[in-house]
C-alpha cells in the first residue's frame, strides 16, 4: 500500500538536520562573526598606537674636503595618544551592528522554522487524510456497496442506488488518491525541504 512508506517523521532530528544545513542561516552566522570581530578591531583603536620608522638615504651634500656625506640612517618611535578620541562613535556603531547581525540571524531562523513547521503540518495532515480514507473511509464505502448490490441481486433494493454508492466508491477512491498525491508531495518536500513550495 502506498501509506505504508509514509511513516511518521522524526520532525525534532530533522528540524535540526535543517537548520545545520541551512545555507541561509550559515551566512547569517557568519555575518554575526564578522560584525564581533569588527568590534575587536574598534576596540584596539582605542589603545596607545606604537610605530616604529626607520630610513636610510644617500647623502650627496660636500663635506669640508669634498667628498659627500654618503648613507644616512634614521630611526623614529613613538606612541600616539588617544587623548581625545577615545573611538566611542565607531566602538558604538559596530556594537550596533552587531546587534543588527543577531537580530538577521533570528529572523532567518525563524522564518526557515516556520517555513519548516508549516511543511511538518502539511506532511501530517495529508498523511492523516489519506490514512483515513485507507482505513475508515474506503471499506465502509466498499461495504455499503457490496450490501447494496447484494440487495438488489435478492431484488430488495432499485439498481439506482446500487449505481449511486458505486458513484461514491469511485469518488472516495479518486479523493484517497488525491490525499496520497499531496502527502507524497509534501514528503518529498520534506526529505529535500524545498522551503517555498514544490
Amino acid at each position: 500500500r502506498l501509506t505504508d512508506a509514509l511513516a511518521p517523521i522524526d520532525a525534532a532530528a530533522e528540524r535540526t538536520r535543517i537548520l545545520d544545513g541551512s545555507p541561509d542561516l550559515k551566512a547569517a552566522a557568519a555575518a554575526v562573526a564578522r560584525a564581533r570581530a569588527a568590534v575587536g578591531i574598534e576596540r584596539s583603536r582605542v589603545r596607545p598606537d606604537l610605530f616604529l620608522r626607520g630610513d636610510a638615504a644617500w647623502n650627496r651634500e660636500p663635506i669640508h674636503d669634498g667628498r659627500s656625506t654618503g648613507w644616512q640612517f634614521g630611526v623614529e618611535a613613538g606612541v600616539r595618544l588617544p587623548v581625545a578620541n577615545r573611538n566611542a562613535g565607531g566602538l558604538a556603531a559596530s556594537l550596533a551592528a552587531v546587534r543588527v547581525a543577531e537580530s538577521v540571524e533570528a529572523t532567518t531562523r525563524l522564518m526557515i522554522e516556520a517555513r519548516w513547521a508549516s511543511a511538518v503540518e502539511d506532511f501530517d495532515a495529508a498523511r492523516a487524510l489519506a490514512e483515513a480514507y485507507r482505513t475508515e473511509v474506503l471499506p465502509r464505502s466498499e461495504q455499503a456497496y457490496e450490501l447494496y448490490l447484494s440487495k438488489y441481486r435478492e431484488m430488495a433494493a432499485p439498481y439506482p442506488q446500487v449505481l449511486m454508492a458505486q458513484r461514491t466508491l469511485i469518488e472516495q477512491h479518486e479523493q484517497y488518491v488525491s490525499a496520497l498525491e499531496r502527502a507524497w508531495r509534501a514528503a518529498l518536500r520534506l526529505q529535500g525541504f524545498v522551503p517555498d513550495g514544490m
